[in-house]
């Protein structure tokens, strides 16, 4: 029998630590967001950028095999998502 992999949405007290967190540095999201990592926070930031107004996100993971969930998540808020290696984001922040 398959493992049937599940899909943990962000709480919303996760999305609004991280909105209210972003809005108090002032930063004010552009249309294009990198994440740093895959795993559960990177779902919060996702979902965050997106809420803030976000309609490009690159998400650098160490292992970007995994991070489908984030581009399923991205596909479900109307946001595209690309993936890349952890190694190429010094050059994807600049």
């Amino acid at each position: 029998m398959a493992k049937r992999k599940t899909l943990v949405a962000p709480s919303s007290e996760d999305l609004s630590r991280l909105e209210a967190a972003l809005r108090e540095a002032g930063v004010g999201i552009p249309g294009e967001v990198s994440v740093l990592g895959a795993g559960a926070t990177a779902r919060s930031a996702l979902t965050a950028v997106v809420g803030l107004g976000a309609s490009t996100v690159t998400v650098y993971a160490r292992r970007p095999e995994r991070a489908g969930d984030l581009v399923a998540l991205g596909a479900r808020l109307g946001v595209a998502v690309a993936v890349e290696a952890w190694r190429r984001a010094a050059e994807g922040l600049r």
